[in-house]
């Protein structure tokens, strides 16, 4: 008999059978604790395997354990189970991107301020039917800027010391001079010419007419200057020219070229009383600056195309010496248009190509027989366009009177000084500039 436990009735004793005596419900009996365990059962040997069974773990296409497959496997299974983990990064980097993009962006856009300019800067814009241009004004210590006058589309425009605040206009072989920059001055009509070109201070104004003459093969060529403040005009020289005037120029000491092309090439010549004088032949004139430098080009005459340009653009002064080349390292600079010239004329900026780069250069004028290095002052422009462009015109430049060049390009303003170029911030929503510009001291 051995002690049991009944957990119904809580009848306790020893019984021999396994009901409760009491109530019949089986009984509990607790370990006796003098019992020895019993001993523990042998753990069975590992069946053997035989080796003609095991194969290496990496020949094994449902075991490779490598790092390599292991990584794969988890980039894998990332890529499906969280495409929202990934669209968040890639928007992450573009908005860091972007955040990088604007710092250093506003680092090379300085604030007008910064800049410390003087003066007001004017430039042409197109009008919204696109048949008229509007001027702009641009003060460039307060940033201000406002409506100027409405004019047809321009191809040149200069201040003129004939007055304060006064410009010239050329537009279309007419000549114009604003006397105001209100947006109610009216354009005044100042001559009409086949070819024609502003003297110094744009004070003056030097213009080629075509006239009629008995010998029909060599028509008359007229010259004139006009003063702008008066508005007068005077004939320089009328006779029978029989070769075509390619460009005409003044400088400050009132002497005029012009380029006559021949069937032989062109020849730059000095305008005297009733005849010309022949002085560079060979070359064509492409601008003279106010104290008589001037920028030619050899040209000579091709069957069926003209005039055509060899070799680049060269200096010249018609005091002394040939003509000294304007060149680089890369090789000649090709010159499409002289933009303007300093004041004192100590330089000249061009719209030009060197060594396949198309953009505005300085050439250095003044004495000196050595190569005329250019210098490269504006970004690098795209091909020369083929046909006229649209709003956003040419480039053009003007220079202040301290040797600052303000220029437009691709429909953005400039300013190049002590060798650096920088970007004229606009107001916001500020019309682009559409080629023409020129500096004021002071706008009326």
């Amino acid at each position: 008999m051995t002690r049991a436990v009944c957990f119904r009735c809580d009848w306790e004793g020893e019984a021999a059978g396994s009901g409760c005596p009491r109530c019949a419900a089986p009984l509990y009996r607790p370990p006796d604790p003098l019992a020895k365990p019993p001993p523990p059962a042998a753990r069975p040997k590992p069946a053997s395997i035989p080796p003609a069974t095991l194969r290496p773990v990496e020949e094994s296409p449902s075991l490779d354990l490598s790092a390599e497959r292991l990584s794969e496997r988890r980039a894998d299974r990332h890529a499906v189970r969280h495409p929202r983990r990934t669209v968040a990064i890639a928007v992450a980097v573009a908005v860091l991107a972007g955040v990088l993009w604007w710092r250093d962006s506003s680092r090379k856009a300085p604030a007008l301020a910064d800049l410390r300019l003087a003066g007001t800067l004017v430039y042409a814009s197109y009008d919204r039917s696109g048949l008229n241009e509007r001027l702009f004004l641009l003060d460039l210590k307060t940033g201000r800027l406002r409506q100027g006058p409405l004019v047809r589309p321009i191809t040149d425009l200069v201040a003129s010391r004939a007055g304060p605040g006064w410009l010239g206009l050329l537009a279309g072989g007419y000549a114009y001079v604003l006397q105001g920059t209100s947006p109610s001055s009216p354009p005044v009509l100042l001559g009409v010419g086949d070819r024609m070109a502003w003297g110094p201070g744009a004070e003056t104004l030097v213009q080629q007419v075509v006239g009629r003459s008995a010998n029909q093969d060599c028509p008359l060529a007229i010259i004139s200057q006009t003063d702008v403040r008066l508005g007068g005009s005077q004939v320089l020289y009328e006779e029978p020219v029989c070769d075509g005037v390619q460009s005409v120029g003044l400088d400050q000491a009132g002497a005029v070229y012009l380029t006559l092309s021949a069937a032989a090439g062109s020849a730059v010549n000095l305008v005297g009383y009733k005849r010309l004088h022949l002085l560079l032949p060979g070359y064509g004139m492409l601008s003279v600056s106010p104290v008589g430098d001037m920028i030619v080009e050899p040209q000579v005459a091709l069957a069926g195309q003209g005039l055509v340009p060899l070799t680049g653009a060269s200096l010249y002064w018609r005091g002394r010496g040939g003509p000294i080349p304007i060149a680089g390292p890369r090789g000649h600079l090709e010159v499409e248009q002289v933009l303007t010239w300093a004041p004192d004329g100590e330089f000249a900026v061009v719209l030009g190509s060197l060594g396949g780069i198309r953009s505005l250069w300085t050439v250095e004028a003044g004495p000196g027989e050595s190569r005329r290095r250019p210098t490269r002052i504006g970004p690098r422009l795209g091909p020369e366009p083929v046909i006229a462009r649209g709003r956003e015109g040419d480039p053009d430049a003007t220079v202040a009177p301290d040797g600052t060049v303000y220029f437009t390009a691709e429909g953005h303003l400039f300013v190049y000084r002590h060798g650096k170029r920088s970007r004229v911030p606009l107001p916001t929503d500020a019309p682009e500039p559409a080629g023409p510009v020129a500096w004021l001291a002071s706008a009326s």
